[in-house]
């Protein structure tokens, strides 16, 4: 029963730790290479704003322009509206689906003649975003646009590359691990970290030294190269340190590749 008992309770954690906490809000700023009614568009730019309402749902806006210059001719292409947009929290990788509905305004100018259009818009879009850091992520993505006005209906293709900027959230933890945690953990003040008693990382607290190198599941095996193998030797190797020391720490990534860190205390 209590074998049974213990590997439910890990598979409930591993299940559950996919999710992350959500953020307060996040920031995108991208490059766009846009294709509109068959014309390549290559000088673009895309900004966004999501608000988690949970986990998974938030509510997006979308700020978009793009300008091609060509014979003495410039046109102008500005997009704009909100909508939905579901997310799905892994550690490294997290892609997401939205759909955005607004407007876009075509503007034309060249040889004294100026003029421009305003056309309801629906762009459904996705992507994902990579782990650089807790708050820093890379994104990558497409939006599918069409405008519609008068019953004309045109589309195209936007893709787009920029970084996430996320604010809010918690660094690296999971509900379900702070519970297991509460059964077997150790907490080093020093570090900003819970470990278990195989040295494995449960928790990064947000001040901890470590967040943004480390991550749970990680397992610290040298302090300053002198091996540490239990909760117990971390504690004692770190106790005589004190704050603004640079420390060099050895773990095992996933608990499966070696490498270390130096790090200010």
């Amino acid at each position: 029963m209590k074998k049974a008992t213990s590997l439910l309770l890990f598979l409930l954690v591993s299940i559950v730790s996919l999710a992350q906490d959500k953020p307060t809000a996040e920031i995108t700023g991208a490059y766009q290479f846009t294709r509109f009614y068959g014309v390549n568009v290559p000088l673009g730019w895309d900004a966004s704003v999501n608000i988690p309402a949970n986990d998974w749902v938030g509510v997006v806006g979308d700020f978009g322009g793009a300008t091609k210059s060509e014979s003495g001719f410039t046109a102008t292409l500005l997009t704009y509206g909100g909508g939905p947009q579901i997310t799905l929290r892994t550690r490294s990788v997290q892609p997401y689906f939205r759909v955005v509905l607004g407007a876009a305004h075509v503007s034309e100018s060249g040889y004294g003649f100026s003029g421009g259009t305003t056309a309801f818009l629906v762009a459904p879009g996705g992507g994902a975003d990579f782990r650089i850091s807790d708050r820093v992520w890379l994104r990558l993505g497409a939006n599918y646009p069409l405008a519609t006005k008068n019953g004309v209906t045109v589309d195209g293709i936007q893709a787009i590359a920029g970084i996430t900027y996320r604010f809010g959230g918690t660094r690296e933890v999971t509900r379900a691990t702070e519970h297991a945690a509460s059964l077997n953990e150790h907490t080093v003040p020093l570090l900003g970290i819970t470990v278990d008693s195989k040295m494995s990382i449960i928790r990064l607290f947000p001040d901890s030294v470590l967040a943004g190198h480390l991550e749970p599941g990680d397992v610290i095996n040298s302090v300053d190269d002198n091996g540490v193998k239990s909760p117990e030797e971390l504690t004692a190797a770190t106790a005589s340190l004190t704050k603004g020391t640079k420390v060099k720490i050895g773990f095992l990534r996933r608990g499966q590749w070696q490498t270390w860190i130096y790090v200010q205390l």
